[in-house]
């Protein structure tokens, strides 16, 4: 009984997808948003090693890139965990294409990349979907993404209105059609023909991320290529044996398990393999440790902080208890001027007051004096 190698490690992806175009533009076209009408039906495999223009800037690469016959441009990921700096990838090197479509001259018209990234992670830890879409899109009229109608409050909208509207879309992605339709049921029968003229549109990226670890698969009534695929890449590890008659039912994926059978490796080959997995385990190992480091660091500060948020309210408490005690000998020592004053009226002797009251006998003397001859 054969055992297979794990689909994940970024070495085993590129044997299957980046040497077999089948499986390729199975994968693509079972995964991505893409048109129902406009599959991708041959593809041609690109260098997946995105060079800079200036050989001081950044390089970069994905795991596989290929191209159609419409030129569309495919990128593929297959990421063992989630982190900012991944995130910034994608985008970098989706972005890096879309701008290398840029002609010297002549008018620009992008086709449009797609980004396909497969996380053994979890990102959106807050929503139960395992597949996220991202497209550029307005931010008020995200459902007009393709096309926008012109009619507001039954007005219809002049061109340069619509282009102010649209304002929050990346300009560079932007392509406006030139035409002045005369109505908003124009603009909408325009956009449905093939040679229409009158569509604003967007030629422009599109992201894809896919969380294999949230997936389930769907009971066998409604299950499709998606699925079969997904279980592929999520179910198989290295070492499996026993396969899932699920992955085994679809010849596509069939074939892209016996590219995983352990012992088809050359020494060469199983080398690489395992160079792969022990590079993503350091990986991991090092954000964990950076991890660890940062919680215990985030609880010193935490103790500290509740050292210091102790004090201050220790200090609090003892700044209120002096001023009480303040406020109470100044009450006590009023009530006693009072009384002494009193039996000052009354005709008592000073030195009487005193031994009475405990007071100093040159207290009562300059109480018993007038104003004019009080010490300051």
């Amino acid at each position: 009984m054969p055992s297979y190698l794990d689909p994940k490690n970024d070495y085993a992806f590129k044997r299957v997808f980046g040497e077999h175009k089948n499986l390729y533009l199975s994968l693509l076209n079972s995964l991505l948003p893409i048109p129902p009408d406009e599959p991708i039906v041959e593809l041609e495999y690109l260098s997946n090693e995105l060079l800079p223009e200036n050989p001081l800037k950044k390089f970069s690469a994905v795991d596989v890139r290929c191209t159609d016959k419409s030129q569309r441009q495919f990128l593929v990921e297959m990421q063992w965990h989630w982190t900012v700096d991944f995130e910034m990838r994608v985008l970098f090197n989706t972005a890096k294409v879309f701008s290398g479509q840029l002609p010297k001259g002549g008018s620009y018209t992008p086709k449009a990349i797609y980004a396909l990234n497969f996380l053994n992670g979890v990102f959106q830890k807050d929503i139960p979907d395992y597949y996220h879409h991202y497209k550029i899109a307005h931010s008020k009229y995200t459902e007009k993404q393709k096309i926008l109608k012109t009619a507001v409050g039954g007005e219809v909208l002049r061109e340069d209105v619509v282009a102010a509207a649209l304002d929050g879309f990346v300009k560079a992605h932007l392509l406006v059609r030139r035409t002045k339709p005369t109505s908003a049921d124009d603009i909408t029968a325009s956009a449905r023909r093939p040679d229409s003229t009158a569509v604003f549109r967007i030629e422009s990226m599109e992201f894809v991320f896919v969380e294999l670890p949230k997936f389930v698969p769907a009971n066998r009534a409604e299950r499709k290529l998606r699925d079969i695929w997904l279980q592929f890449l999520s179910e198989i590890e290295l070492g499996t044996e026993v396969v899932s008659d699920d992955i085994l039912s679809n010849p596509e994926v069939r074939e892209a398990l016996q590219y995983l059978e352990a012992g088809a490796l050359t020494p060469v080959e199983r080398a690489a393999y395992d160079r792969e997995t022990n590079r993503i385990w350091s990986e991991i190992d090092a954000m964990d440790t950076a991890e660890e480091i940062g919680r215990a660091k985030g609880k010193a500060e935490e103790r500290a902080i509740a050292d210091i948020e102790l004090a201050e309210e220790r200090a609090k408490a003892e700044l209120a208890l002096a001023e009480e005690r303040a406020k109470a000998e100044a009450a006590l020592n009023q009530e006693k001027l009072a009384i002494v004053r009193n039996l000052l009226a009354a005709g008592m002797e000073p030195a009487l007051i005193a031994q009475a009251t405990k007071l100093p006998l040159a207290e009562i003397q300059d109480i018993s004096k007038t104003p004019s001859e009080q010490k300051p």
